[in-house]
């Protein structure tokens, strides 16, 4: 099988020891696991995809540090680590880094390549496009033509595109068993279903696109982040149990279970149009047809926020006790989330900053955020609350 790397966009061809290939939009391959026979025993590691920019800023600064393919249990070791450095920056670059070099695929291999297809129709949830064609020859015959182009914000390199040959033919794939997933739910209910009332082709695949980037940021933090979360606080039984109960309070969790409940109710996570349970027949809006596109934008941000910082310490997460927990959520959610927290909540937490003498930076900037999140619909009443605190 021969496939694109991230970045460079140099094809390579994989053997039957690579699996559990993920790929981004764009078709680039940006994660796998590799099977290797080392001293008659077989080694199977997870390896990604990660920047300079990803590792400590002392190390930022090496001749020797390259983006790339890194072993990513050493990576999370190696940035999690602290005061004692369990794996070193020369560990992860002279250790734990793949080497892609035998693995170069030839002129004239075959490929396909499948991105994510945000055009029309626009009210329907995604499917993909497939490009087939041969890989070349650079002009000068020195080596394979890379089939990745930079996307410019200004003069800087943000990400990476497809660059296809000139020769090729395409396709339009469907995406199997995608119809009542949380997914599918979310995307009609945020936009879908309003879609249209955008005027051109070009502002629907640009609010198409941003809600989809949003439910693949949103599955990620679901499979890869809310298990350490959950891990010696809750179990998934606990919040499932909320989901199926006639009762629509929310008093037997805990403030942070109350959270992660909310945020997967909004997620679409227990939603099911058949049922007539409180919570599991309504999905909450999260954004209608007066959200601007900066509105979905700054959700999108914030949801990467909160996956990259939680995905870089899943040990510190896990020992956490479950209060630590909860001040990680609520200072790395966007504000639009932070509307989610129960008011009771909200006014527990601000009480218990007033009752601090001082209050750092961080402090002052979330109680901000928090604040502001705050429903219109609950504006009175809360203006309301805080004079009654005078």
């Amino acid at each position: 099988m021969v496939v694109l790397l991230y970045k460079s966009g140099i094809p390579v061809k994989l053997t039957n020891d690579f699996s559990d290939l993920r790929f981004d939009i764009e078709g680039f391959l940006i994660a796998f696991t590799h099977k290797a026979i080392i001293e008659k025993n077989i080694i199977t590691t997870k390896y990604a995809f990660h920047h300079k920019s990803e590792f400590k800023t002392n190390d930022k600064k090496r001749s020797d540090l390259i983006d790339g393919f890194y072993d990513e249990d050493q990576f999370l070791k190696y940035t999690e680590s602290v005061i004692f450095n369990i794996v070193s920056a020369s560990d992860m670059i002279y250790k734990h880094k793949f080497n892609f070099d035998k693995f170069i695929a030839k002129a004239n291999d075959s490929i396909s390549v499948s991105v994510t297809n945000f055009d029309a129709p626009y009210e329907l949830f995604y499917d993909r496009k497939k490009y087939d064609f041969l890989i070349e020859n650079l002009s000068d015959g020195k080596g394979l033509r890379s089939y990745s182009d930079g996307i410019l914000d200004g003069f800087d390199v943000i990400d990476y595109k497809l660059k296809l040959p000139s020769n090729y033919s395409s396709s339009i794939v469907s995406i199997q068993n995608q119809v009542n997933t949380p997914g599918y739910h979310f995307y009609a209910k945020n936009l879908g279903n309003f879609i249209h009332q955008y005027s051109s082709d070009e502002e629907k695949r640009k609010f198409k696109k941003i809600t989809i980037l949003i439910i693949f940021k949103i599955r990620e933090i679901i499979n890869e982040i809310f298990p350490n979360l959950l891990l010696n606080v809750s179990t998934e039984k606990t919040l499932n149990d909320a989901a199926n109960s006639i009762n629509t309070d929310l008093d037997n969790l805990t403030n942070f279970e109350k959270t992660l409940f909310l945020l997967k109710k909004s997620w679409g996570y227990y939603y099911d149009p058949s049922s007539i349970l409180p919570h599991k027949s309504n999905l909450p809006e999260t954004f209608n047809e007066n959200s601007t596109y900066s509105d979905f934008e700054y959700y999108y941000l914030g949801l990467v926020s909160f996956y990259d910082e939680f995905y870089k310490i899943p040990q510190t997460l896990a020992k956490a006790p479950e209060l630590k927990r909860y001040l990680f959520i609520l200072t790395l959610l966007p504000i639009n989330a932070l509307s989610l927290i129960p008011i009771e909540v909200t006014k527990s937490i601000i009480e218990s900053f007033i009752k601090k003498k001082y209050l750092a930076e961080y402090q002052k900037r979330f109680l901000t955020r928090l604040i502001v999140s705050i429903p219109f619909s609950l504006a009175d009443s809360f203006l309301d609350y805080l004079a009654g605190m005078q």
